[in-house]
């Protein structure tokens, strides 16, 4: 087969880049694959197949919003057999007589409730500040819905199908996430909470940083991943404030194989994003035989057994409860840690979860 990937930009390593990396190493070794995005941080990515840029110069965020969308609208792609694409606004892409597949990994907060969506420019605000602001976040909407009404549409969790389904009236068919479990390791055991993902507001690190103080002193947090600097400053201020700066480290931006060093390396990982339709954190924890605790809410209740690879918590108190009985448990910490690798193993191994895509998409294409 002959398959074009698009994805809207690759400018930092989450989990919807992670997806689309594996996806085409995996496919490439069977089939074409090429990729079409705005563009590519070359310090983070190198792709070993043909890659087209179509750039996104523009500084101003409302006219780049409409310029990006405008750019997928009028590409046209030729001679492909199948499509794969996720988020807005590579989704737009006119995909005339093409199977269009998107693997939804997430529904944009604005897109499902109408709050404007988390970014460093203006935070978490109603998106109805302006009429520009109105007439894009319709505009959009109104393109987002016409393209899954044309694709055939793969949610990454039975979160986010629900989401989908109540946000446009969109059925889909529920595929996991995969990784491949013989990178990941563990080395020891360390004294520091491990935290994954972009510094944005919805991943309320603020939380693991107040439970802090009621954790034994030698107990750090280790937050790793780019992103806003204003919410850092405000995170920074907020440890400073509870007198635990001396333990809260700031990684930044981290490439994949030295993140895998910072999994193997901590005691657990917690996570606390807001409604996180999935999330590949908690399997790669358990992958490296690292015990989770993440919110009870969103894809975290279908990647996290309960009180068998993990815990989930709904409260700071629970969560203090549980890093304080690992930490103290040496027996349930070890057998949380073995489970837990066992569990990836069976549930999220890439191979496996790549033969399914691989399969549904042969037959859109046929």
């Amino acid at each position: 087969m002959f398959i074009l990937v698009t994805n809207s930009r690759f400018a930092t390593y989450g989990g919807t880049e992670r997806f689309v990396c594996d996806f085409i190493n995996y496919m490439k070794k069977k089939h074409d694959v090429n990729l079409l995005t705005l563009s590519v941080d070359k310090k983070l990515f190198d792709f070993d197949i043909p890659v087209m840029e179509l750039g996104e110069p523009i500084r101003n965020f409302e006219l780049r919003t409409i310029t990006n969308c405008l750019k997928f609208l009028n590409y046209k792609p030729e001679k492909f057999d199948a499509i794969m694409t996720g988020l807005a606004p590579s989704s737009f892409i006119n995909s005339n007589t093409i199977p269009l597949i998107q693997y939804r990994h997430t529904m944009r907060f604005d897109f499902v409730d109408g709050r404007w969506n988390f970014h460093q420019y203006k935070g978490i605000k109603a998106f109805y500040e302006t009429p520009m602001d109105s007439l894009i976040y319709r505009w959009e909407k109104y393109l987002d819905r016409s393209s899954l009404k044309r694709s055939f549409v793969v949610a990454n969790s039975v979160f986010t199908k629900k989401r989908l389904k109540k946000t446009y009236g969109v059925n889909s068919t529920v595929k996991y996430y995969g990784i491949d479990t013989s990178k990941f390791y563990s080395k020891s055991k360390g004294n520091f909470i491990l935290n994954v993902g972009r510094l944005w507001q919805d991943k309320r690190v603020e939380e693991i940083i107040e439970v802090l103080p009621h954790l034994p002193a030698e107990i750090k947090l280790c937050q790793v991943g780019g992103g806003s600097e204003k919410y850092k400053k405000k995170l920074l201020d907020l440890a400073k404030r509870l007198k635990v700066s001396d333990r809260v480290i700031f990684a930044g931006e981290t490439p994949y194989n030295e993140m895998i060093k910072f999994y193997s390396r901590c005691f657990c990982v917690v996570q606390d994003t807001m409604e996180e339709d999935f999330g590949y954190v908690p399997i790669e924890a358990m992958a490296c035989g690292k015990p989770v605790i993440c919110r009870n809410e969103g894809g975290y209740k279908e990647t996290v057994a309960d009180g068998k690879t993990g815990f989930l918590f709904n409260s700071k108190n629970q969560l203090v409860e549980k890093i304080s009985t690992l930490f103290s448990d040496t027996s349930m910490y070890r057998r949380v840690a073995k489970k837990a690798r066992v569990y990836v193993k069976k549930n999220f191994e890439l191979r496996d979860r790549m033969k399914d895509l691989e399969e549904l998409i042969k037959n859109q294409a046929s």
